[in-house]
């Protein structure tokens, strides 16, 4: 009977019921600050912060791409000038002509050309206008010309790669007759890298029309650069991208164009130009489109993701991702809504220790009057209650 009458005194009925009270009201309270009204324009912190942080990554997605393709656009000027040069094509037809009864076709290099031309003022002109752009950029690891019908390298900065072969038929078959660049990441031929990334522009020795179909490009210009001292330093640099992003570049058939940030889900690190990439942002970017999305990435991690597309050339296309990690990107937001859910627990706390308190002095004469009851009936008829 004692523990009943405790379980369902007044003083703990007033105690649950204001309890109640204060927890649906701040329950409420708080689910709509977090995610607003229902049926409403008013979508909460969450949404707010969800919004901000697609913003953010929008705009930084945005900033890379036109700082990429600022870059590649200072390459293409740069190998122009070098194609359109006068004296470059003068001092290339006479290297032309001293070796035209050595060049011939095949993989096979010619040891010949370096020792039949290094001591030609055509030779010795073009190897220093060469090294005169590679100093003065700072960008290019190697500068070449090729002799486009035999593929040969007829002068390059790096002296052991002249008479060696350009095998690269894709390049060789764009930049033919064409009047325009060719730019992407491809196995280095030279051996001094795993991958770098190639510009290469013909170079028209017939026509000084810059403006008539070219018809006679004879000589390829080609310029290497290390895609791991450039490429990745561009992408990765800079505030936005926190501990666990990444920005990567990918080619029409998804595969990466850099190696990845992080390693694969079974800890393997993936190969450049060989590993496809699965994931959704990755694969609209590669068939061109732009966009922002919540999904999962190659580790099968939640992350934020905007992607975008980026046309190179006729033939190639890239597509960029910049990417953060869900859990990192909404650290700060979810730290704020515990402290938040602390701070009121706290707070319900201590209000329910002054209702209990309250309950009590308003209670306290009806459990008086209730103890001089219980006296009397038991025939105490001294026992008085005081008037408070």
């Amino acid at each position: 009977m004692k523990r009943y009458s405790l379980i369902y005194s007044l003083r703990i009925k007033i105690m649950i019921w204001f309890a109640l009270m204060l927890m649906a009201m701040l329950f409420i309270s708080k689910y709509i600050e977090f995610h607003g009204v229902p049926f409403t324009k008013y979508e909460g912190e969450t949404e707010d912060q969800r919004t901000e942080e697609f913003n953010k990554l929008n705009l930084l997605a945005d900033l890379k791409k036109e700082r990429l393709e600022r870059w590649l656009e200072e390459r293409r000027d740069d190998i122009t000038v070098l194609a359109r040069s006068d004296m470059m094509k003068e001092r290339v037809r006479k290297l032309r002509e001293i070796t035209a009864d050595i060049l011939s076709p095949g993989d096979e290099k010619n040891k010949k050309v370096l020792s039949l031309i290094e001591g030609t003022k055509a030779y010795k002109d073009i190897f220093a206008q060469l090294n005169l752009v590679k100093n003065a950029y700072g960008v290019y690891d190697e500068i070449s010309v090729v002799d486009m019908a035999t593929a040969t390298v007829l002068a390059s900065t790096k002296r052991d790669h002249v008479g060696d072969k350009v095998i690269n038929g894709d390049m060789l078959n764009y930049v033919r007759n064409r009047e325009s660049c060719y730019i992407d990441v491809m196995k280095d031929g030279t051996g001094d890298f795993e991958e770098a990334l190639y510009v290469a522009r013909c170079m028209s020795l017939g026509s000084q029309d810059r403006t008539s179909e070219i018809k006679d490009s004879e000589a390829l210009v080609i310029m290497h650069v290390n895609s791991e001292d450039f490429l990745l330093p561009m992408l990765h640099s800079g505030a936005g991208l926190g501990e666990t992003g990444e920005a990567l570049l990918v080619n029409q058939d998804v595969k990466i164009l850099m190696k990845l940030k992080h390693p694969l889900r079974d800890l393997t690190a993936a190969r450049v130009l060989e590993y496809e990439i699965k994931a959704e942002p990755a694969v609209r970017a590669a068939r061109g489109e732009d966009g922002i999305i919540l999904t999962e990435d190659y580790r099968d991690k939640p992350v934020l993701a905007a992607y975008r597309y980026i046309p190179i050339s006729a033939q190639t296309n890239w597509g960029m991702v910049v990417k953060r990690d869900k859990e990192e990107v909404f650290a700060l937001f979810e730290r704020s809504r515990t402290y938040t859910f602390f701070v009121v627990g706290v707070v319900l706390f201590i209000m329910l220790v002054f209702i209990w308190i309250i309950a009590g002095r308003l209670t306290r004469p009806v459990r008086l009057m209730r103890q001089a009851a219980q006296k009397v009936r038991d025939g105490d008829f001294s026992v008085r209650v005081p008037i408070t």
